[in-house]
């Protein structure tokens, strides 16, 4: 069955662009929410799959503390992860996480960097960063720093930088919530968009002689 007229008019070489472009396009964001997600008091949950990322308490259990539907990280030694890690398929973006200060034991003590994020990729640290959590909620880009990654690790620390701290000083915790990832594409072999045009210029060849042939008494 012959193509309709109007496909069998465009030419070879966009056929050839469509096809590099579509396999190079950029994949949409994946978005972590922790919906349900049950009190970490609760229930020992050691993993969360939700959106095509993978979040991990690599020291404790994952789990909503006061809030419902958010991930709670604390810095010392209790049932609830300090730190978490987030994986995908292949290599991704971190785009932002939403952040919610939760509490610090010792008030009047100075602000730290209590927010510790570092992306890895093959076991190497890629791109770091540290700030005070503040005392409202807001959202953390992360794009503007980090490259790709396969790892990216969130943890609640101590004044003294640890990720866990028995004696509760100052002992501080956050929610996180909607964090966005974006998985990158893998790369085009360099020599796909001359294959291509190669075959393009074959089926222009073949069309050609097609209509010598057909052209002959």
């Amino acid at each position: 069955m012959p193509f309709p007229r109007s496909i069998r008019l465009l030419p070879i070489a966009t056929f050839t662009s469509i096809a590099v472009l579509g396999l190079a396009e950029d994949a949409a964001a994946a978005t972590m929410s922790f919906t349900d997600i049950a009190n970490y008091g609760l229930a020992s949950i050691q993993t969360w799959n939700e959106g095509g990322i993978v979040a991990e308490g690599l020291d404790g259990d994952l789990g909503s503390y006061a809030t419902p539907d958010r991930l709670n990280l604390i810095d010392f030694g209790d049932a609830g992860a300090s730190t978490v890690s987030f994986a995908m398929a292949g290599r991704f973006r971190p785009i932002s996480f939403d952040l919610f200060p939760d509490f610090v034991n010792t008030p009047n003590s100075p602000a730290f960097p209590n927010v510790s994020v570092v992306g890895y990729l093959g076991g190497t640290v890629a791109a770091t960063v540290a700030f005070w959590m503040g005392a409202t909620p807001k959202t953390v880009p992360l794009a503007w720093l980090f490259p790709e990654v396969d790892l990216l690790v969130v943890a609640a620390v101590d004044n003294a930088g640890a990720t866990l701290l028995y004696d509760c000083a100052p002992c501080n915790s956050f929610d996180i919530d909607n964090v966005v990832l974006r998985p990158v594409p893998v790369p085009l072999p360099p020599a796909l968009p001359l294959l291509l045009s190669g075959l393009a210029g074959f089926a222009i060849a073949g069309r050609r002689r097609t209509k010598r042939s057909q052209s002959r008494p």
